[in-house]
Parts: C-alpha cells; sequence; structure tokens
C-alpha cells in the first residue's frame, strides 16, 4: 500500500515537473528520490532507498561552490559524524572555523603518491628566519544580539551573546558553557602566511578571495630536518671542544697513556636526563694527585668546579638545582689534563 502511494505520489510530481529543465522533486518506483535533476546518478540530490545520499552539482568551473553550510553562532555545529550509537560526535565543524576529529587528521604520505622526492635544503636557516607569533581573529565571536536557532526536532536553542553564561541546555552540559565562553578569548598561536611566504612559499597556498593560508604540516618536515642538523652540530662541538686549552698539547692524557683498564675514565652520568640530582662515576689511575669535575654549557661556558676527587670513592654526586634546563657538558680534569668529556641533560 505505502509503496503504491509512493509511486502515486511520484508519478504526480514527475508529471508537473517532467516538463522542466532541471526538475524540482522526483519520486522514481524504485524509492529513488531526485531533488534538482532529471535521471537517478544524474546532477543534483541523489537519495537511495537504502539511505545513502549524494550530492552530483552541475558545475565545472575551479572553486565554484558544491555544498555550503550557513551558521547563526560561532559554535554552531555542522558536517557532524556521530557513532553509531549517538555516544560521541566523531567529527565536526564549528561556526567559528575549527574542526574537530576524535581520530586525529592524517595526510596521505604512501611513497606511491611521490615522485621527483629530493631531500630539503638549508631546512635550519628556513626555520630560523620563521617567527612564531600569538594573535586573534579580526571579529571572532562578536555577535551583538541572541540567536535562537531551531534544531530538527523543533526544540528551541537560545544563545545570548553577553557577559551572562549561555544557557543553553538542552545540547550542552551546563557545566561546559561559561568553560566554552572563556576559550573563545584564548589567543591564537601560529605564523604569518605574509612572512612565512618570504622564507618557505612552498607551504603557503593563495584561497579563492585572495587571502593566503599556510600548510602547517608542511614546517614539520622543516623542523625534523632542522633537529637533525643541530644535533649533527652539538655532537661536533662535543668532539672538537676542550675546556682545557692551556694544558700543554705534547702532554698525554692519563687515558691514553694507559691501556691495562686501570687508567683514568670518566663515565655517562645516571640518571640522564635528570631533573634533580644525577650520579657522575669516574676511574682515577692511582698516579693522579689532583682531579676534578667541569661542568661546562654546551656552548663553553664554565660554571662550576666539582674539585678533589677522592679514587676511592668514584663517584659525585652533582644537583641540578642551580642550573636551568639545558645541555651540559662535564669533563674530568687530571692533574691539569683533560681524560674525557660527556653530556648530560637537565630538564624540568
Amino acid at each position: 500500500m505505502k509503496k503504491r502511494f509512493l509511486q502515486v505520489i511520484g508519478f504526480f510530481i514527475i508529471t508537473i515537473t517532467g516538463f522542466s529543465q532541471g526538475g524540482a522533486i522526483k519520486i522514481f518506483p524504485s524509492g529513488d528520490i531526485i531533488i534538482g535533476g532529471l535521471n537517478i546518478g544524474g546532477f543534483g540530490l541523489n537519495m537511495q532507498p537504502n539511505g545513502f545520499t549524494y550530492q552530483y552539482t552541475q558545475s565545472y568551473g575551479a572553486y565554484s561552490w558544491s555544498n555550503l553550510v550557513k551558521v547563526n553562532h560561532v559554535l554552531q555545529l555542522s558536517n557532524i559524524v556521530q557513532d553509531q550509537y549517538g555516544l560521541f560526535f566523531n567529527s565536526y565543524d564549528r561556526g567559528d572555523g575549527y574542526r574537530f576529529g576524535r581520530g586525529g587528521f592524517h595526510s596521505g604520505a604512501d611513497l606511491s603518491f611521490y615522485e621527483n622526492i629530493e631531500d630539503l635544503t638549508n631546512p635550519l636557516e628556513m626555520v630560523l628566519g620563521l617567527r612564531g607569533v600569538s594573535y586573534k581573529l579580526i571579529g571572532e565571536s562578536r555577535l551583538k544580539d541572541s540567536v535562537t536557532i531551531i534544531d530538527k526536532y523543533g526544540v528551541v536553542h537560545k544563545f545570548p551573546n553577553s557577559k551572562d553564561d549561555w544557557k543553553d541546555t538542552t545540547k550542552v552540559k551546563p557545566g561546559i558553557t561559561q568553560r566554552l565562553k572563556e576559550e573563545t578569548d584564548y589567543p591564537h598561536f601560529g605564523v604569518i602566511a605574509q612572512e612565512v611566504q618570504q622564507i618557505a612559499p612552498e607551504t603557503v597556498r593563495t584561497m579563492p578571495d585572495g587571502t593566503l593560508a599556510v600548510e602547517y604540516n608542511a614546517l614539520i618536515p622543516l623542523l625534523i630536518e632542522s633537529i637533525k642538523v643541530l644535533n649533527s652540530k652539538i655532537d661536533s662541538c662535543c668532539q672538537a671542544y676542550s675546556p682545557t686549552k692551556h694544558v700543554n698539547s705534547s702532554q698525554k692524557s692519563l687515558k691514553e697513556s694507559t691501556d691495562d683498564g686501570e687508567g683514568s675514565a670518566l663515565f655517562q652520568n645516571a640518571p640522564n636526563p635528570f631533573t634533580k640530582t644525577t650520579i657522575i662515576r669516574y676511574r682515577l689511575h692511582s698516579s693522579v694527585r689532583n682531579a676534578s669535575i667541569m661542568i661546562f654549557t654546551i656552548q663553553g661556558a664554565f660554571l662550576k668546579t666539582i674539585p678533589d676527587l677522592v679514587a676511592q670513592k668514584g663517584e659525585t654526586m652533582l644537583s641540578g638545582n642551580e642550573m636551568k634546563p639545558g645541555i651540559y657538558l662535564y669533563s674530568l680534569i687530571c692533574d691539569g689534563m683533560e681524560v674525557d668529556t660527556k653530556r648530560m641533560i637537565l630538564t624540568e
């Protein structure tokens, strides 16, 4: 009976709209409904009996619109993807331009997608030329009047944009409204596209309205390669830097002068990295008369000396309270000669 009724209604609509070029609404005997089109699978909004819906716009120009969602409030949600039980919003777009996804956002990066692969050149120089800023969006969340929205269930939602709390408790938990309002006043962190364009133009894109956008994902490879360059520079500093350059270069270190396993030696501190205290272990040759450990910044600036090391003890404790978080060098000095230098990291 129901199917027969739909067929009759469909025939009636087809009779009315069939002579128009684009059609209005068509219901086919199969149960398919077409809005703005003539045939199943053609132009317009296609709705199949199984609930599948797709839109085929009769538009061919670059940047022409195929779908538009107009919102009335900065916190209004659209393009919502909900789990099958209705417990979570897996993703949605918010009226102020934010996009949320519980599972994160991914960019295709399979090797089969790429060609002309090349290593980045001068990544550290480019990163050093960038400027991170905090900012507020012009006109962000500044609606003068209250906004009333009637949802698809007929429920009225009213959001007064004032110093008072947003009091829509039909969809938003009461304890969350004040937090949402406060967060709209948070500054944003980012970069300025015009500045980035001067340094890394490949990461900037022009929008149809002439404004510029930054592909933040494209900045990540620059950061990765910059860290590698910095790490290489740190290793070079550790290998080339000698805190005791005043020592006669013709003298051999005690570590090199003994090969019986009993020579002076410096060991890696533990724990490393450390937050409060760390233990530095060492070994002194029996002929050593005076030994100390010197602490330097990674740039080579002298900080302090741990004097009068005792051979029998073999370790000393270093407190991080008097130092700032960072990378440091420590050297074992025996009778005025450097035995070894190692790195340690102090974290917050």
